[in-house]
């Protein structure tokens, strides 16, 4: 993780534009750079919080319902096959921007994505 100034910050703050920003009370959803299907959506706390370890209560809490929200307005625009809801916290869980954010994916049968948990031996 970088030690600039925070990426996420900018965009909740207004000060770096992102694609399809919506803004909700305490948190903003966008798409991320390089999403791994359609429709991929991060939902991002306005205040800045690294982990999930370092999270207040209600700022999860409120997480939560607006991952709610997108998920159900991706479901109703999209019709995916399914879909992920991922948040990673550090650098072995794949946590490349140190801001706390959850990954909203629209599934697909047969998308570029793939299995997300090793194959059972």
């Amino acid at each position: 993780m970088t030690s600039d100034p925070c990426a996420f910050c900018q965009i909740g703050a207004g000060r770096t534009r992102a694609t399809n920003l919506t803004r909700y009370p305490g948190a903003v959803a966008f798409a991320p750079l390089s999403p791994a299907t359609r429709g991929h959506t991060l939902v991002v706390p306005l205040r800045h919080v690294e982990t999930i370890w370092d999270v207040d209560r209600s700022i999860w809490q409120g997480l939560m319902v607006v991952t709610h929200i997108v998920a159900g307005r991706l479901r109703q625009e999209l019709r995916p096959d399914g879909i992920n809801i991922i948040q990673s916290t550090g650098e072995a869980a794949t946590q490349t921007v140190a801001h706390l954010h959850i990954h909203v994916v629209p599934r697909y049968r047969g998308d570029a994505m793939g299995p997300i948990w090793p194959p059972s031996t």
